[in-house]
């Protein structure tokens, strides 16, 4: 677990690395996966890894120190995604409600299986979406179903990054999200795919209908 310089959370923790969602935004990769081709963490990202002496790194932290602050967990994978062992995430989930003067900010392109787990308070469970259209009524059902009928105080939140479309009908309102953020492509040929794209008007739209958006550094100056 280290600091970050992610602009929503204090400090990562990669109990797991790699995905096998492949995702492509107009013909980039993911970050995550641009780093690891840079920085070699695994010999191939598709085939992802956890690593069971990982989970006990949030014990090691001050808890009067660093009360509140938040922890992105899994920044460079998919801890929900369809090919991570469901006993493994128990662990990792288990190990937040303990640590629970710390908040875990989780985030996942398949958040159906929230509705496996059982979240403690201190938890933040995200979904990752890019336009309105992948806002359907099945995702906030989902959200409705892990949080509000199940397991109470943990709250929910939507990365929409990068921001490749317009929300203008879609429900993301305070009522069904508690918290947004939005952010720009990032990679090769990036800048040039946002200036093409009306990147002003759609976060307007998501700022007037919702209170408490986090517009991250890359994004910012295409609102100018």
């Amino acid at each position: 677990m280290q600091k970050t310089n992610i602009s929503w959370a204090d400090y990562v923790w990669n109990p797991a690395c790699g995905c096998k969602h492949n995702c492509n935004f107009k013909g980039g990769k993911c970050y995550a996966e641009r780093m690891n081709n840079r920085f070699h963490w695994i010999k191939n990202w598709n085939e992802p890894q956890v690593f069971i002496e990982r989970l006990s790194e949030p014990y090691k932290f001050n808890k009067w120190e660093n009360r509140g602050k938040k922890v992105f967990v899994c920044s460079i994978s998919d801890l929900f995604g369809s090919w991570v062992p469901a006993d493994f995430i128990e662990q990792v989930i288990k190990t937040a409600a303990t640590c629970h003067y710390l908040e875990f900010m989780f985030l996942t392109k398949n958040p159906s299986r929230y509705l496996e787990f059982k979240f403690s308070d201190n938890c933040w469970i995200g979904a990752t979406v890019t336009n309105g259209k992948q806002v359907t009524d099945r995702l906030i059902k989902i959200f409705k179903d892990t949080l509000f009928n199940r397991h109470g105080g943990a709250k929910c939140f939507l990365s929409i990054e990068p921001l490749m479309g317009s929300f203008e009908d879609s429900k993301i309102e305070d009522c069904y999200f508690d918290k947004l953020i939005v952010g720009g492509l990032t990679g090769a040929g990036a800048d040039k795919i946002n200036r093409s794209l009306d990147l002003k008007a759609w976060t307007e739209h998501i700022q007037s209908v919702h209170k408490d958006v986090h517009i991250k550094e890359n994004l910012k100056k295409y609102l100018i």
